[in-house]
């Protein structure tokens, strides 16, 4: 949701947004928040009631904010690598008040 608000964009060198499938969304929610003990079925309620909805309303649009589009599940190692190790780092060491972030769909 970082791409939604105009002046953290206009802060930042690159803005990357990663696409990730609804389906991969809900499997990696049900997961993380079942690991944590939550019920599926408050997962689930909560998801259906709200995620959804917002994901739509806020997640989506910011992909046209976005100067580049990855698949999100089948996210390369390399692009990592190039995000945190080269880029991100050169910028951050360069130019200290500038802002380098990558969206992402779900955490």
């Amino acid at each position: 949701m970082t791409l939604q608000d105009e002046e953290v964009r206009s802060r930042l060198d690159l803005k990357i947004f990663l696409d990730v499938q609804a389906d991969e969304r809900i499997v990696r929610r049900l997961k993380r928040n079942l690991d944590r003990g939550m019920p599926f079925e408050d997962i689930a309620r909560f998801y259906l009631d709200s995620v959804r909805h917002r994901h739509h309303e806020f997640v989506e649009p910011s992909r046209w904010h976005a100067d580049i589009v990855l698949n999100g599940v089948s996210f390369p190692r390399v692009v990592w690598s190039w995000c945190w190790n080269g880029y991100a780092t050169t910028r951050l060491r360069s130019n200290r008040e500038r802002w380098v972030t990558v969206a992402t769909m779900d955490k």
